[in-house]
C-alpha cells in the first residue's frame, strides 16, 4: 500500500494539501532563515563591491540592474516553461514524465535557466564586441577618414601652416578658429540657476566650451549676436530657440541668441563646436586654430618635420589612440573572460546543487517507474529532454537579451546598422546543449547503476 501511495505521486491530480504546504513552507523558521543567509550575504557582497570600487552610487546602480535583469530573466524564464509545458502536454511533443520532471522540479529548474541564461548572454555580447563591433565602427568610416588633429596653431602661422600642409600634399579640411569660453548665463540668469537640477552635473557647465565663428555656409548665421547650438546639449540643458546665452571669454562677457540647433557627428574626426558665433562677435578674442587631416601609416615620418617646422602645435595622433583602445579593449575583455571562466564554475556549481537537492525524490521516483517495467534508457532520455528543455530556454533568454543589447550599441552609441547572427545563436545552441546535458547526466548517473531493488530499500530503511 506505500508504494501505491507513493506512486501516486506521478499523477497530475496530486495537488492535495499544496496551499496547507505551501503555507507551512514560507512560515517556517527554516524558510526564513535560509533568506536571511542570503540576503546577509547579498548586502556583504554590495558593501565589499563599494569598499573596492569606492563609487557607491555606480556600485548601487550595478547592482540594482543586475537584481532588476535576474528578476526579468526569471519571470521570462517562468512564462517560457509554461508555454513548453503547455504545448508539451496539449500536443504531445514531451514525453508525460518529462513534463511531470519539470513541474514537480519546476523551482529548480528556474534557477539553471536564470542562471545560464544570464552567462550565455555574458559570452555572447564579449563574443560580439571583441569579433566584429569595434572592427565594423572603424570599417563604416570612409578611406583617408582624418586620423590625425592638430591644435593650438596660432594666429600669425596659420597662413605659413597651411601652405605647408598643401606643399607636403597632406590634404585636409581646412582650419577653424577656437576660442575658449566658460557657458555663464542663460537669459540674464546665473546658468546654475536657470537650468533644472538634474542638468547641474552636465560636463559642459563645469569647463570651458571651444567656441567658434561661421565659416560654413551650411549655418545660417547672418546677423550680429547669433548662435548655433549643438542639439544634444540644447535639449540636456533645455535651451530653446531665442534663449540668450552669455559666455565669459576670460574676463569678459558676450552674448548671443540662439536662432539655430544643430547635429553634429562626432565620431566624424573632423573638427566640432558645441557653440558656433556668427561674423563679428568673438573674432577680437585671442584665438588658436584646430585642424585635422590623414596621414598614411608610411608617411607617419612627416609629423617629425610638421614638429620641427612649428614646435609649438600639438598633433593628436587618433590612429594610435583607437590601437590603445582596442589594446584595452582585449585586455579588459581577457579579464572579462577569466571571470567569466569563474561565473561559468558558478554556474555549474548551480546546476550541481539544484540537481543534487533533488536527487532523493529524483532515485525514489526513477525506482518505482523502473519497477513498473521502465527501462533505464528510457529514464535516461527522459532526463535528457528535462536537460535540453532547460539547455534550449536558456540559449533563447540568452540570445533575445544578448541581441537586444548589440542593437542597443550598434543603433545608438555607434550609429551602425544592426543584424542579426544566426551563426552565433547555433554556435551558443551547441556549447548549452553540451555542457548542460552532459554535466547534468554526469551529476545524476547514480540513478541509473543501481538497481531499483536497491534504491526502494535505501528509502524502506
Amino acid at each position: 500500500m506505500g508504494l501505491i501511495r507513493k506512486a501516486s505521486l506521478f499523477e497530475d491530480n496530486s495537488n492535495e494539501n499544496t496551499f496547507l504546504n505551501f503555507s507551512f513552507r514560507v512560515f517556517s523558521f527554516k524558510h526564513w532563515g535560509r533568506i536571511s543567509i542570503y540576503l546577509l550575504s547579498f548586502i556583504g557582497l554590495v558593501l565589499i563591491s563599494i569598499w573596492y570600487t569606492g563609487n557607491s552610487k555606480v556600485t548601487l546602480l550595478f547592482f540594482v540592474s543586475l537584481s532588476l535583469s535576474v528578476t526579468v530573466l526569471y519571470v521570462l524564464a517562468q512564462l517560457l516553461l509554461h508555454v513548453i509545458i503547455k504545448v508539451g502536454r496539449d500536443h504531445q511533443l514531451i514525453n508525460r514524465l518529462s513534463l511531470l520532471n519539470l513541474e514537480r522540479h519546476k523551482r529548480a529548474v528556474l534557477l539553471q535557466i536564470t542562471t545560464f541564461s544570464l552567462i550565455f548572454s555574458f559570452l555572447i555580447i564579449i563574443f560580439f564586441v571583441r569579433t566584429e563591433l569595434l572592427d565594423n565602427w572603424q570599417q563604416k568610416f570612409p578611406e583617408q577618414t582624418p586620423n590625425h588633429f592638430v591644435i593650438n596653431v596660432q594666429s600669425y602661422e596659420k597662413s605659413d601652416f597651411g601652405q605647408y600642409l598643401q606643399d607636403q600634399g597632406i590634404k585636409t579640411q581646412g582650419l577653424y578658429p577656437m576660442v575658449r569660453g566658460r557657458l555663464a548665463f542663460l537669459n540674464k540668469q546665473p546658468i546654475l540657476q536657470a537650468v533644472d537640477g538634474t542638468a547641474h552635473e552636465h560636463n559642459a557647465l563645469h569647463r570651458e566650451l571651444n567656441l567658434s565663428f561661421v565659416q560654413d555656409e551650411s549655418i545660417s548665421l547672418k546677423k550680429e549676436a547669433e548662435i548655433s547650438i549643438e542639439s544634444s546639449l540644447a535639449k540636456a540643458l533645455n535651451i530653446q530657440k531665442g534663449d540668450l546665452l552669455g559666455f565669459r571669454v576670460g574676463s569678459r562677457q558676450i552674448e548671443g541668441v540662439v536662432t539655430e540647433t544643430r547635429n553634429v557627428q562626432w565620431d566624424s574626426f573632423q573638427p566640432n563646436f558645441y557653440i558656433i558665433f556668427s561674423p563679428g562677435l568673438i573674432e577680437q578674442y585671442p584665438m588658436t586654430w584646430i585642424s585635422s587631416f590623414y596621414l598614411a601609416s608610411e608617411d607617419k615620418a612627416k609629423l617629425n618635420q610638421l614638429m620641427k617646422q612649428f614646435p609649438g602645435v600639438t598633433v593628436i595622433e587618433v590612429d594610435e589612440i583607437l590601437k590603445e583602445v582596442q589594446f584595452i579593449i582585449e585586455k579588459v575583455s581577457d579579464a572579462i573572460e577569466l571571470i567569466f571562466l569563474f561565473i561559468l564554475l558558478a554556474g555549474t556549481l548551480i546546476l550541481s546543487s539544484s540537481l543534487l537537492s533533488t536527487m532523493a525524490s529524483r532515485m525514489y521516483e526513477n525506482a518505482v517507474i523502473r519497477t513498473l517495467g521502465a527501462s533505464i534508457r528510457q529514464l535516461r532520455h527522459f532526463l535528457l529532454i528535462e536537460l535540453a528543455v532547460v539547455a534550449l530556454l536558456s540559449t533563447l533568454i540568452a540570445v533575445l537579451l544578448a541581441e537586444s543589447a548589440t542593437y542597443v550599441l550598434y543603433s545608438y552609441v555607434f550609429q551602425m546598422p544592426y543584424h542579426l547572427h544566426p551563426g552565433v545563436w547555433f554556435g551558443m545552441t551547441v556549447i548549452a546543449m553540451g555542457l548542460i546535458c552532459g554535466l547534468g547526466l554526469m551529476l545524476v548517473n547514480k540513478i541509473f547503476v543501481q538497481s531499483a531493488h536497491s534504491l526502494l530499500n535505501q528509502f524502506s530503511e
